[in-house]
């Protein structure tokens, strides 16, 4: 790495650009989050375990969730002032087999990202079988580069169980592999235990809860241990809209900021 000396103007080379971008922006995420996706507040609020989640945003997490309708996101990582993630995601069905897909953007003044993604789900009886194929798109001065991702995940669900595994980002050295099970407590509150396989990295074991206090009101907890984060959601449902807020905590980094707007069908 170069630096070019100008007096008190002195500026860094692409070189050094693309550094401190890489390590603002995903030097932090890469060893912190079993996959580099977990930008919506639903993800945040829940820890990424997505057995407990109903936004058609963590589609981008899981191509299982059988969840349907329109979603934006908004995810300031670590309230880093110069990065902001937006996220554009959709889902629909087409007879029994579920169609999702979506964008998620980060906008950084050195360094371009984008995620796009297709997800197809088959419905069976007591299990959803899906694939995603994301494409990844990123930019660094005048540089550019595309790059193939993908998921695969089966779920068994009954009323008041469920199993989901999924292997995500199979082809990248951020590969992982996460099992979670959830139990239905009641009409109004549901928990999901999740242990997560990194291949670049130390597991990981998450806990997560969503609880009903109003029918319109639904607040959102977890806890992992790798490293140790806690997340935070409150949900205002009216059945068709709904707005979600999530916080996630880190034990060196600020509080990071996702919220969630979704319309369903």
């Amino acid at each position: 790495v170069t630096i070019r000396n100008g007096g008190s103007n002195s500026t860094f080379t692409d070189t050094m650009r693309l550094f401190m971008a890489l390590m603002f922006v995903f030097g932090f995420s890469t060893p912190l989050l079993a996959v580099l996706s977990e930008y919506s507040a639903s993800a945040n609020s829940l820890s990424g375990i997505t057995s407990l989640s109903s936004s058609v945003a963590d589609y981008t997490l899981s191509p299982v969730l059988n969840s349907t309708g329109i979603a934006a996101t908004w995810h300031k990582p670590f309230n880093v002032s110069a990065s902001t993630i937006y996220g554009l995601h959709t889902a629909f069905p087409v007879q029994k087999v579920m169609v999702a897909s979506g964008i998620n953007y980060l906008n950084h003044p050195d360094y371009r990202w984008q995620d796009e993604y297709l997800c197809i789900a088959f419905n069976l009886p007591y299990m959803v079988l899906g694939a995603t194929q994301h494409l990844v798109y990123e930019k660094i001065g005048k540089e550019s580069w595309f790059s193939w991702d993908n998921d695969t995940a089966i779920k068994v669900q009954g009323s008041n169980y469920g199993l989901e595994l999924r292997y995500l980002r199979v082809w990248t050295d951020n590969a992982a592999f996460v099992v979670s099970a959830l139990s239905r407590l009641s009409d109004s509150a549901s928990v999901s235990t999740a242990y997560t396989w990194r291949r670049d990295g130390d597991g990981c074991y998450a806990f997560a809860t969503n609880y009903q206090i109003v029918p319109a009101f639904i607040l959102l907890s977890s806890w992992q241990s790798e490293p140790a984060r806690v997340g935070i959601g409150a949900k205002f449902d009216t059945g068709k809209v709904s707005l979600l807020y999530g916080i996630r905590s880190h034990t060196e980094l600020d509080l990071t900021h996702s919220i969630d707007l979704e319309v369903s069908w």
